[in-house]
């Protein structure tokens, strides 16, 4: 099952997608607002101000690009917030309008619809629990175009995505275990493992050379084996964190696992990032922050949405041989 796209309706325009995109984002940037930016105003500006001083604590100060991309923005003259929002949105909108055309490579244009408005739905669960994150829309647009670049044999584009989201957030550690994923048994041993490697080595010196660059900071967190429990523990205890996962993985929990035989490859092998991914997360991370999965939902959606389609597809199978077993008797 490499496609189910169908000629039932047309895709979107790009005036049409880039429209909608930014229209969701505003909404979503407004929301975000509400519940995150104007009441963390006070707090939010002096953690801006510590990063551009290099006085931020680990890891925050290692994740710097989308600190001193809104600082040039306010030093263009616009105000701290507008600077922090007007990156969201656009993150948002690029994330948005890339999910879609991402998705049509599989389905009909409703369906990868339907697959887009479920990503814009969870986005707001991802907004609570914290006082700022602005790393987050960046990383989620990073990685829906590395899905993209390796699903179509972009793979020239992982290079530079590296580099770029390796310097907002040490997550895109695991690009180059998803191209691994993907590509172990599909190229040649020697071009897919020397690929890898240099994606990993670069990774590695960036987030090496960073921690040089800005000197060893002290973590505002627990660090070492004894917190790795402490984090299991408290992600085991806490049931915020549980209502956030059902929330944000809704329909993923009953139907991405479901028929993997039948789906294409690309998923099939992308999916083996999940274990180690949220291993990884919730060693490290609170699972109520549940913003911290947003990369692996380019691959869990279109799973859901291709067993929610193939079960469609069956049920109408089965009327219409129904159908003609009656009107034969």
């Amino acid at each position: 099952m490499e496609s189910v796209v169908t000629a039932h309706s047309r895709r979107l325009s790009n005036a049409a997608l880039v429209h909608l995109s930014a229209a969701l984002a505003a909404g979503l940037c407004l929301l975000h607002w509400s519940m995150v930016d104007y009441p963390e105003r006070l707090f939010q500006l002096s953690w801006h101000n510590a990063i551009i001083a290099n006085q931020g604590p680990y890891p925050e100060q290692y994740r710097f690009l989308s600190f001193f991309l809104a600082e040039g923005l306010m030093r263009l003259g616009l105000p701290f917030d507008w600077a922090h929002a007007a990156l969201r949105w656009l993150f948002t909108s690029a994330s948005l309008f890339v999910f879609y055309r991402y998705l049509t490579a599989w389905f009909d244009p409703l369906v990868a619809l339907l697959g887009y408005f479920m990503f814009a739905a969870v986005l707001p669960f991802t907004y609570l629990f914290y006082g700022m994150q602005v790393t987050d829309p960046l990383n989620m647009l990073v990685f829906l175009l590395a899905f993209w670049a390796i699903r179509d044999g972009k793979d020239a584009w992982l290079f530079p995505l590296v580099v770029l989201g390796m310097l907002n957030r040490e997550t895109v550690l695991m690009i180059p275990l998803l191209y691994a994923c993907v590509r172990f048994d599909q190229t040649s041993p020697r071009r897919w493992l020397w690929r890898a490697a240099v994606l990993a080595i670069i990774a590695a010196a960036i987030y090496a050379g960073l921690r040089f660059v800005f000197g060893l900071k002290a973590p505002y967190a627990p660090s070492g084996l004894g917190a790795v429990s402490g984090f299991w523990h408290r992600n085991a205890a806490r049931w915020t964190g549980w209502v956030q996962a059902l929330a944000f993985f809704n329909l993923a929990l009953l139907y991405a696992w479901r028929h993997l035989e039948r789906r294409p490859v690309f998923l099939r092998r992308a999916l083996l990032l999940v274990p180690p991914f949220l291993a990884i997360h919730l060693s490290v991370g609170n699972l109520r922050e549940i913003r911290l999965f947003l990369p692996l939902l380019p691959v869990l959606i279109p799973l859901t949405l291709m067993e929610l389609t193939q079960s469609h597809t069956d049920e109408l199978a089965g009327t219409v041989r129904k159908g003609e077993s009656s009107m034969a008797g």
